[in-house]
């Protein structure tokens, strides 16, 4: 009986312990179809479909070595069809970034080659 009441005990710690982690964090390659500083948002486009990420103070903006960019979503370098890896948290409907790091630009395809 006491082995019992343990191995529900233990067992009640393990699902309490999953259910106050807190999720995990996604992460998108794709490339920029605008940037909004308005409105605090990026939008790229991956595999045919755009997704936008809403920016907030707490997102870091990187360059392709990881160094922040100084200017923030304000960035020049952050413009439509550059490559970027951006880590989200979905917060309900809305995607939430919380890092955009630069990739580096991979080079135009040559016609007629594959």
């Amino acid at each position: 009986m006491k082995m019992k009441t343990v191995g529900t005990a233990l067992m009640g710690v393990a699902v309490a312990a999953l259910l106050t982690v807190p999720a995990l964090a996604d992460e998108i390659r794709a490339r920029i179809k605008s940037v909004d500083t308005t409105a605090n948002t990026v939008t790229v486009t991956e595999n045919h479909q755009d997704k936008t990420f809403s920016v907030t103070d707490g997102t870091s903006f990187l360059n392709v070595v990881g160094k922040p960019l100084a200017q923030g979503i304000k960035s020049g370098d952050l413009r439509e069809g550059r490559r970027v890896i951006i880590t989200y948290k979905a917060d309900g409907d809305k995607l939430v970034a919380s890092e955009i790091k630069l990739r580096p630009n991979a080079a135009a395809p040559q016609p007629g080659k594959k």
